[in-house]
């Protein structure tokens, strides 16, 4: 009893262990589910951003190469400067230039080269000296560093870079050779609309070269990148990890808990069950021992003689068995096997009253010299394959015939030589009228046999006799069926074949010596011959003809 109690407590150990795996891999699937999830919606935010980004920027280009290829700038680029900015081309391209600046709220200044050195900006013309001034006020760098270091990325359609408070966007401006057009980006206005668009408390996001931090962050790699597909700007965002902890706290508490009820139900297993639990022991030792009285150690021991009995018992039953089956194997040996063969043939083609017959002939050596058990295990084993056959055969039959016939009963209920040989002969028969009477389908088999024919025409070793072969008829019934199920003869079926395939070859070029290895013929001589036997002319005239 004390190894019974041992071994319940190893066992309500173990089960411990199924509550804290199904633990852990809820813990799993669901983290993968919430990362998952989380990663998707910053890839739709991030995607969304850069898509309204892009469109902002987009609107900006179009406005901007429309301003550059308008009679209004293109008049000033090659007219002279000195007309002053009271002109009226100067105050066409100043307010398209005003309107890209109110559409494109971030950016700050606008500004396109005019020949000389000078610059039209939203403010009005200023000269050279000017706007360089202002640019480098802003940005540090002079127009001209711009444009140089704009021509230094030449691949890319606008070039962002950062400093600092203001950032500078730089343009091809293709009409004017050699010029960008020049936008001034307010930082902090763009860092304002990206952290409201966002709504996170800790991400970065690079826009070209310029980066926008909000809180901390401690991640080396951006998560989500992106080519802007009008501009060609590289986005790039990175969230921290931590960014999302609160989602994953209910996890780890589900966990905790999960393990500490493990805990619980393997200590209430363990001290209401182990002691109960041997109680059914106990009664069944009482029962096969006979009587109330049993030692620390007698009921084990009868509980062991109880099991040998029934093993023995349960072998004894298995060696029968063996027996029987041994039985059946042996009648089976007796079979020929090209016997058996040629009867499923017979049965695919509908001669119910050869079947029979070959039937009967591999019947009887099973059931000669054995004992009347043995014929009765081995006809019932026979029985059983053969009314699966006969479903096969029969399947397009009349369902009150075969109710009315009932050859699964009479067969399985046949289990000696005479009784077997009598039912063989009233099914069989009554197949076998059933087929004449109503001319059931025979073209199963010569169906399969023509779709390996137009498959494999191009053998040479393709042949009435191999098919038979292959088909498993002898000779004779394959040729003879064949014929009164199509009409036609198999070789000449063969030729037929071949010679239609030929006709499409000599059309298309081929040479006669050639066309008669592709359609599997021996030689040229046999081709010919046979062409000529079914179209009328040799393939050298019906290639000229053609």
């Amino acid at each position: 009893m004390k190894t019974y109690v041992k071994n319940r407590v190893r066992t309500y150990l173990l089960i411990t262990l199924i509550p804290l795996i199904t633990s852990i891999a809820v813990y799993a699937v669901t983290f993968s589910a919430l990362s998952s999830a989380i990663k998707k919606t910053e890839q739709s935010v991030f995607s969304a951003f850069t898509e309204y980004f892009e469109a902002s920027l987009e609107t900006a280009i179009e406005k901007t190469h429309k301003i550059v290829y308008g009679y209004d700038y293109i008049s000033l680029n090659c007219s002279d400067v000195s007309l002053g900015a009271d002109d009226d081309k100067f105050t066409s391209v100043k307010d398209k230039l005003v309107a890209i600046k109110s559409e494109t709220p971030f950016v700050t200044r606008v500004a396109l080269p005019v020949s000389d050195g000078f610059f039209i900006t939203d403010a009005g013309l200023d000269d050279k000296t000017y706007f360089t001034d202002t640019i480098s006020r802003l940005v540090g760098q002079s127009a001209e560093q711009l444009e140089k270091t704009y021509g230094e990325y030449s691949a890319e359609k606008i070039r962002l870079i950062d400093f600092g408070e203001y950032s500078a966007a730089i343009l091809s401006v293709d009409f004017v050779a050699d010029k960008k057009a020049v936008w001034i980006i307010d930082n902090g206005k763009l860092k304002k609309s990206v952290i409201d668009y966002f709504g996170y408390d800790n991400f970065v996001l690079a826009i070209g070269e310029i980066k926008i931090t909000k809180g901390r962050t401690d991640e080396n790699s951006f998560k989500n990148a992106t080519i802007g597909r009008s501009t060609g700007i590289n986005y790039a965002m990175s969230i921290p990890g931590g960014e999302y902890s609160y989602i994953f706290i209910p996890l780890w508490v589900f966990f905790s808990a999960s393990l500490v009820l493990s805990v619980a139900l393997t200590a209430f297993l363990i001290v209401k069950n182990a002691k109960l639990a041997y109680k059914p022991i106990e009664k069944i030792a009482k029962k096969l021992n006979g009587n109330d009285v049993l030692s620390e150690r007698g009921e084990f021991d009868t509980i062991e003689k109880g099991i040998d009995k029934i093993i023995e018992q349960k072998r004894f039953a298995e060696e029968k068995a063996k027996s029987d089956r041994d039985a059946i194997i042996k009648g089976i040996a007796v079979i020929n096997v090209e016997d058996v063969k040629a009867f499923f043939n017979l049965l695919k083609t509908k001669d119910f009253s050869e079947a029979g017959e070959k039937l009967k002939k591999f019947v009887l050596p099973m059931t000669d010299n054995v004992s009347e058990n043995e014929v009765a295990a081995r006809l019932l084993s026979l029985s059983g394959r053969l009314n699966a056959e006969l479903d096969k055969a029969t399947k397009n039959f009349k369902e009150s015939f075969l109710t009315k016939l009932d050859y699964k009963s009479l067969f399985s209920n046949a289990l000696s030589k005479d009784n077997f040989i009598s039912a063989t002969d009233k099914v069989f028969s009554a197949l076998q009228s059933y087929t004449d009477e109503y001319g059931v389908d025979k073209n199963d088999w010569t169906e399969a046999v023509k779709e390996y024919v137009a498959d494999n025409y191009t053998d040479a070793n393709l042949t009435v006799a191999y098919l038979a072969q292959k088909f498993h008829f002898s000779l004779s019934h394959f040729s003879r069926s064949f014929k009164e199920t199509t009409g036609e003869s198999l070789s000449l079926y063969i030729d037929k074949i071949r010679i239609n395939n030929a006709e499409h070859l000599l059309e298309e070029g081929m040479s006669v010596e050639e066309t008669a290895i592709k359609t599997g013929f021996s030689d040229r001589g046999t081709f010919m011959r046979v062409f000529k036997k079914i179209n009328g002319i040799t393939p050298s005239r019906y290639k000229k003809r053609g």
